[in-house]
């Protein structure tokens, strides 16, 4: 009889002190995401890199005509004001795709992080940036540019105001 009654007490003390070794249910999981790998690495700002020099050269080839204009203009007031002019509306054009870019990843990313943390149960995804020490199992910017990469992301303006053409419908 003392047997089992010593049995049942270890079997007893080994099941509670299994269960103080559980994390609480309430415990909010976090997640760390280095935000300059994501706008590094991820196909998506990569595109968006490629597409703005893209532009960038189509813009200096355009101010590089603009300028040889300019030249054969010296003296004539008005042809001047039409060149600077059209350069300030340069100017705007690729500060519009570069303000349209950052907004379209930013956009994205922000879905996928959103996506992605309620998907795998993480009550909290932080910028690696501000965050003083973490352990690395909690990082998950690698899962983050994976998600990124699915996506098409389109940095091409949208109405009929710029000189980019209208995206297919078909």
């Amino acid at each position: 009889m003392k047997k089992r009654a010593v049995l049942f007490l270890t079997v007893m003390s080994m099941l509670v002190l299994a269960g103080c070794n559980q994390p609480a249910k309430n415990t909010p999981v976090v997640g760390v995401v280095d935000m300059t790998r994501v706008y590094e690495e991820s196909t998506a700002a990569k595109a968006g890199q490629e597409y703005l020099e893209n532009l960038a050269a189509d813009a200096r080839k355009e101010f590089e005509g603009m300028q040889a204009e300019m030249q054969n203009a010296q003296g004539n007031e008005e042809a001047t004001q039409k060149m600077h002019a059209s350069i300030t509306d340069l100017r705007n054009r690729v500060n519009a795709a570069q303000q349209r870019v950052m907004v379209a990843l930013d956009e994205n990313l922000k879905s996928v992080m959103q996506k992605y943390r309620a998907e795998k149960g993480y009550a909290v995804l932080m910028h690696k940036e501000g965050v003083i020490s973490y352990d690395d199992s909690v990082d998950v910017t690698s899962d983050i540019i994976s998600e990124m990469n699915k996506l098409s992301v389109t940095f091409e303006e949208t109405n009929s105001t710029g000189d980019a053409p209208a995206p297919d419908t078909k």
